[in-house]
């Protein structure tokens, strides 16, 4: 039963890394406009 949660977590792991690379950059940029924004607002 464990054995198969770990399987599963890693065949979900893999499927995350291949999906995750442009995930990540689209999250950074995110953060970053964000950042960015609130910067703004504060100098204001």
């Amino acid at each position: 039963r464990v054995l198969r949660g770990y399987v599963a977590l890693l065949a979900l792991r893999v499927r995350l890394h291949r999906f995750g690379a442009e995930l990540l950059q689209i999250l950074a940029l995110a953060v970053l406009l964000g950042v960015l924004l609130y910067a703004h607002r504060l100098i204001m």
